[in-house]
């Protein structure tokens, strides 16, 4: 049996074992947010896309787990603070 068949069918033991919610991975800006293109530096600057905020409760009520993932670039760059990420994240 090759390796990816036997971690499957691993994977397949494990979430019949275990108590397994469903997720949902979301890209940050662009996908919730607007993405000026030049990183969104504040909360003054952070524009929740329209119909996000409901399309995102849709998903919560189904029982999904809502994991956003972001690259913050502009933290890197010194361009902004931890504290304005944190902000954001929290509006």
């Amino acid at each position: 049996m090759s390796e990816i068949k036997l971690f499957c069918r691993e994977m397949k033991k494990m979430g019949e074992s275990l108590n397994v919610r469903k997720a949902l991975f979301l890209d940050r800006d662009g996908v919730i947010n607007h993405d000026p293109g030049d990183y969104t530096k504040s909360l003054a600057e952070f524009t929740v896309l329209p119909g996000v905020i409901d399309t995102l409760k849709v998903w919560h009520d189904l029982g999904y787990l809502l994991i956003v993932v972001t690259n913050q670039g502009g933290l890197a760059k010194g361009l902004y603070e931890e504290a304005d990420v944190h902000a954001m994240h929290q509006y």
